[in-house]
């Protein structure tokens, strides 16, 4: 049932419960769907709320309104699957574009300025208040629907030589690495829930308020500076964070390990999946 927990919108709450009885099969495909009496009755909510549900559903084409008819559950499921790429969220391995019969990947530089860092910025870089440095902003699309939305925070030495136009078609870490020859050593990231703010949601085509996740990521190099800071955010409809753990013996006892899905072959072709999602990402972040 549906909760009146802040920060969790209703419809967003009936948008997903709908959604999960179309996607595993409960509510047949071509099948009559729920009236939005039944919805408004069933769920105790008002209609406003129902409609706003609905009107997701339908932009996701997952239900159709036939004139005269009803609404229904659509034939045809389209799921736009990312390509299956291997490693897990602590890898530092990255892609900018895809392009096959199926998806098509790719980025959208929306800025690339210098600013002066503020004192957030400044204390996961380790550098003084005040100190200019380069911001970059991108958002990442499949098929022309936007994915996630990413910002860098570089140092000024690092981000003034990186040739912005690249980033287009190329990583950040991928220039980083091959143009400006740093040797990367290490990463330390977070993901936590959030909700969409007034700037985020028209760029992921979300409602102010929607849940989302927030990445936080720093990357440092070979000597131990930090030359990266990385704030990622993703709808929370269309992703889900996916590690293989495997049992260690350490001792007398025993412990979880992380893993990675690719050095497993017998994992790597049915990896988990959740029915709730439009889309199934790899479990690590290109960047």
């Amino acid at each position: 049932m549906l909760t009146r927990e802040k920060g969790v919108p209703l419809y967003y709450q009936l948008d997903t419960i709908l959604r999960k009885k179309i996607l595993s099969g409960e509510i047949a495909a071509g099948a009559p769907f729920p009236t939005e009496d039944l919805l408004v009755q069933q769920y105790n909510i008002s209609r406003i709320t129902v409609r706003q549900a609905l009107a997701s559903l339908e932009k996701d084409r997952l239900i159709i309104r036939k004139q005269g008819k009803g609404t229904f559950v659509a034939e045809k499921i389209e799921r736009a699957e990312l390509p299956k790429l291997s490693g897990t969220g602590n890898d530092l391995v990255d892609i900018s574009s895809h392009d096959s019969k199926r998806i098509k990947i790719i980025t959208r530089v929306v800025g690339f300025s210098r600013l002066l860092a503020n004192k957030t910025i400044t204390d996961y870089l380790g550098i003084p208040e005040g100190e200019e440095i380069i911001r970059i902003e991108r958002v990442r699309l499949a098929n022309e629907k936007p994915l996630y939305h990413l910002l860098n925070y570089l140092p000024l030495d690092i981000g003034e030589k990186l040739n912005h136009k690249a980033l287009k078609n190329k990583t950040l870490t991928h220039l980083m690495e091959t143009d400006l020859k740093i040797v990367i050593k290490k990463a330390v990231q977070t993901i936590e829930a959030d909700i969409v703010d007034s700037h985020i949601g028209p760029i992921l085509d979300a409602r102010e308020g929607d849940p989302c996740l927030i990445l936080r990521r720093v990357v440092y190099e070979k000597s131990g500076r930090a030359i990266e800071y990385l704030v990622a955010t993703f709808r929370a409809d269309r992703y889900m964070y996916t590690n293989m753990l495997l049992r260690h013996k350490k001792g007398k006892g025993y412990e979880w390990l992380n893993t990675d899905f690719s050095r497993h072959k017998q994992y790597s072709q049915s990896r988990p999946s959740d029915p709730l999602m439009n889309e199934h990402l790899p479990s690590f972040i290109r960047t």
